[in-house]
This record gives C-alpha cells, sequence and structure tokens, in this order.
C-alpha cells in the first residue's frame, strides 16, 4: 500500500493516533533532556542547547526512537514467523508484511549506524587523552538532521500501522475468508435449530 492510498484510507482515529504517539516522544521519550534543562533553570544555570548535543543523548534517543519502530516494520514478517517457529517449534503463520518493510527496515538501519559513528565520536572525543576535539557545528547538524528524520520515519510507520492492518476493513478481506466466514455462519444457524 503506497503512502497515497494509506492518506485515503486514513481515519481521524489514525490521525489521533499518530499525534499522540509524536506527543508522547517529543515529550515524554525527551524528558530526560527537557528535565537537565528544567533543574538546570532550577538552580540558576542557563543552560545551553549545544551541551545536550555535545554530550549525545539527542542522537541517542533518536537511534533508540527507530529501533523501537523497527518491531512494528517486522512483526509481521517472514523473519519474525521463522523465530516464532524455532522458539515455540511448530509453524508461525506468516501474513503480509508491513507496507514498505524493507525499505523502512534498511533505512532504521542506516540511521542507526550513523547514530553509533556520532554518538561513538563524542564518547571518544570526551576520552580526556584523545586530543580531538569536536566540530560542534557538524556534530549539532548531524544531531538535529537524525533526531528530524528519525521523529518523520517514526510518524511514518505509526501513521501506516494505524491504518494499514485493521481486519475489519472489508477491502482487506479475501474470498476465501468470505467463504470460511459463510460455513461457520450456517454451522452456528443449524446449532441454534
Amino acid at each position: 500500500m503506497t503512502l497515497n492510498k494509506t492518506i485515503a484510507r486514513a481515519q481521524r482515529d489514525d490521525y489521533i493516533e499518530t499525534i499522540y504517539w509524536f506527543l508522547l516522544n517529543a515529550f515524554g521519550g525527551l524528558m530526560p533532556v527537557w528535565g537537565s534543562f528544567f533543574l538546570l533553570k532550577l538552580f540558576s544555570i542557563n543552560p545551553n542547547f549545544s551541551e545536550v548535543i555535545t554530550n549525545g543523548e539527542l542522537v541517542l534517543f533518536s537511534g533508540s526512537l527507530l529501533s523501537s519502530g523497527l518491531y512494528v516494520i517486522n512483526k509481521k514478517s517472514k523473519l519474525l514467523a521463522r523465530f516464532k517457529s524455532l522458539v515455540l517449534s511448530k509453524d508461525a503463520a506468516w501474513e503480509q508484511s508491513f507496507p514498505g518493510s524493507r525499505f523502512f527496515t534498511v533505512f532504521s538501519f542506516i540511521i542507526m549506524g550513523i547514530t553509533i559513528l556520532v554518538f561513538s565520536g563524542v564518547v571518544i572525543a570526551r576520552v580526556p587523552d584523545s586530543h580531538l576535539y569536536l566540530d560542534i557545528g557538524l556534530l549539532s547538524f548531524s544531531t538535529i538532521s537524525i533526531f528530524i528524520i528519525s521523529m518523520i520515519t517514526g510518524l511514518l510507520i505509526t501513521f501506516y500501522e494505524s491504518t494499514w492492518g485493521d481486519p475489519f476493513d472489508s477491502n482487506e478481506i479475501s474470498e476465501n475468508q468470505i467463504k470460511k466466514l459463510g460455513v461457520q455462519v450456517k454451522k452456528i444457524r443449524k446449532g441454534q435449530r
């Protein structure tokens, strides 16, 4: 399903769920960042946004945001079905995967890889005898870019997830499922008479 079809299919609840996810992640997920600013202000210290960036907290949060989206993307994938089969020692059903799951998975891993590199650079530069200096401009740009990309990707994942998996959508029901439902209804009717 393309983004255009998803938008056309979306209901008011889908938009509300996506906005709710965004607010929880932007404010709740960043609570350590906001909390640090509040505590510093409480102790009459003027906090500087570049301190959050130079310590790597924001880039670390951005990477973790994408990792949680990977479960949503792949929860109906062949890979997870194989994993369930190994763990449960029985065949697990595989359903249609998330729209664009390969793209979102590869893209998320690329961004998380960049996140690892940026955070590792921050940590290595903080080692006392490293003699390395951070380029604050480049670090700020990459951290804010990764944060924005992660939030947009998370919004798309949440939006897709809230619209594509509705089991009661008549457009998604196959003819075989309708026949099975008809057989079940006939059995129920026979039992009532």
